[in-house]
C-alpha cells in the first residue's frame, strides 16, 4: 500500500502538496527562481487546480490546492511542472540529476477545521525554520497576497470565505501565532 503521502489524487478534493529538494538541497536559489516557480505553477496548473495557498522556502515548498477531476492529467501537469522547474534550476545552478524528492507528495485535507489550520502552518512554515521573525510578511507566502486586492491566481475569495472574510483571517492568524504548531494539533514537514 502506498504512503498516505503518495496516494493518487482524487477529484474535488483538498490537498496540502510539498516537497523538498533532494538530501535536503536547495529548490530556490534567488528571488528569480522564486518568481518563476509562481509564474510557471500558474501557467501550468491554474487550468487543473484551485490554489489557496502557498509558501516557498529555500529547500521545499508548500500548497494547499483542490483538485479539479481529471486526477490523472493533474499529476502529470504536476510532474510537468517540476521537471521544467528543475531543468531551469540545473542549468542555472551547473548541476545535474534530480532536484526534488518523488513523487511529490499529497495529504487530504478533509475538514474545515484542518483546512484553517492548513492555512496557518503553510503561512507561519517560515517562522518554523528559523527564515524570519514575521512570517505573516515573508516575501514567499500567499498571506500578503490573500489580504490584498491585487491580481492574483489564488482563489482569494473562496479561501478568506472559509474564515468569514479579510478580519476574520487576519485574526485567525494571530491568535494561532501565539501558540506553537504543536500546542495547536497542527501537523509538521
Amino acid at each position: 500500500m502506498p504512503s498516505k503521502y503518495r496516494q493518487p489524487l482524487c477529484p474535488l478534493t483538498f490537498y496540502h502538496i510539498f516537497n523538498r529538494g533532494i538530501n535536503g538541497e536547495k529548490i530556490f536559489y534567488s528571488s528569480e527562481d522564486y518568481t518563476r516557480f509562481l509564474s510557471d505553477y500558474e501557467t501550468k496548473l491554474s487550468d487543473y487546480v484551485d490554489t489557496f495557498s502557498y509558501c516557498l522556502i529555500p529547500n521545499h515548498f508548500h500548497l494547499l490546492i483542490r483538485t479539479g477531476e481529471d486526477c490523472k492529467t493533474i499529476s502529470n501537469q504536476f510532474k510537468l511542472f517540476f521537471s521544467n522547474h528543475s531543468m531551469k534550476i540545473n542549468d542555472s545552478q551547473n548541476r545535474y540529476g534530480s532536484l526534488f524528492t518523488k513523487p511529490f507528495k499529497r495529504s487530504p485535507v478533509t475538514n474545515e477545521g484542518y483546512l484553517q489550520r492548513m492555512f496557518f502552518y503553510i503561512h507561519n512554515n517560515p517562522l518554523h525554520h528559523c527564515i524570519c521573525d514575521d512570517p505573516l510578511s515573508y516575501e514567499w507566502s500567499s498571506y500578503e497576497t490573500l489580504m490584498s486586492n491585487k491580481d492574483t491566481f489564488l482563489n482569494r475569495d473562496e479561501a478568506l470565505s472559509y474564515f468569514g472574510g479579510k478580519s476574520a483571517f487576519k485574526n485567525f492568524h494571530n491568535e494561532l501565532s501565539t501558540l506553537t504548531l504543536r500546542e495547536k494539533g497542527i501537523m509538521e514537514f
